[in-house]
């Protein structure tokens, strides 16, 4: 571990107030306290995730996590269903209406996929759809808002990558379908 990695400390993060981040997947695991920290540092943050009454308690939580913080900042909650494109689509345009956005964390995931191949409304496989499609459209849907702000990108892996190889001709796992293996394939399609 490098020295600066050992002194970073969630309690002195940088000032961000002024600057806008979009976390996909926000109501639970590293999308939740990746909000917390950037509402911490004075950030405005929208929390998106497909179902409103968990992105609300989510809100609820890190408001209530961060009350103390000198500089808190805000926080909205926009639905997204990154297996959707509709969806997808939706929640681009809304961000972009909005304004400047500085940072996008692509994070949200299915990471216990079914055991047997399902398609979404789109017509692709559900975990690829969810865990690399809809975000390779969100990103690209964004990317001019991004570049205006000179924001970044962040888009969360898996350590499953080395366990396997994406099947370039497969891609959606049409035959051989395991819920494993889809895992697999989506996250290394994202890396």
């Amino acid at each position: 571990m490098s020295a600066r990695a050992a002194e970073w400390n969630p309690l002195h993060l940088p000032d961000l107030r002024g600057r806008s981040y979009l976390v996909t997947g926000a109501n639970a695991g590293l999308g939740y306290f990746s909000c917390e920290q950037l509402v911490r540092g004075g950030a405005h943050v929208i929390m998106t995730g497909r179902n409103p009454h968990r992105l609300s308690a989510a809100k609820a939580a890190v408001l209530g996590r961060t009350a103390d913080a000198p500089h808190r900042g805000t926080i909205e909650t926009l639905l997204l269903d990154t297996s959707n494109l509709g969806s997808v689509r939706a929640a681009a345009a809304t961000v972009r209406h909005r304004g400047r956005l500085h940072g996008l964390l692509l994070n949200a995931g299915m990471v216990h996929p079914p055991r047997h191949r399902q398609t979404t409304f789109d017509g692709n496989e559900l975990v690829f759809a969810t865990n690399a499609l809809g975000h390779f459209a969100l990103a690209g849907a964004l990317l001019r808002t991004l570049a205006a702000a000179r924001g970044r990108m962040v888009w969360l892996g898996s350590m499953s990558t080395s366990l396997g190889r994406i099947d370039p001709v497969d891609p959606q796992l049409a035959s051989g379908y395991s819920g494993w293996r889809a895992y697999v394939q989506s996250k290394i399609a994202t890396t």
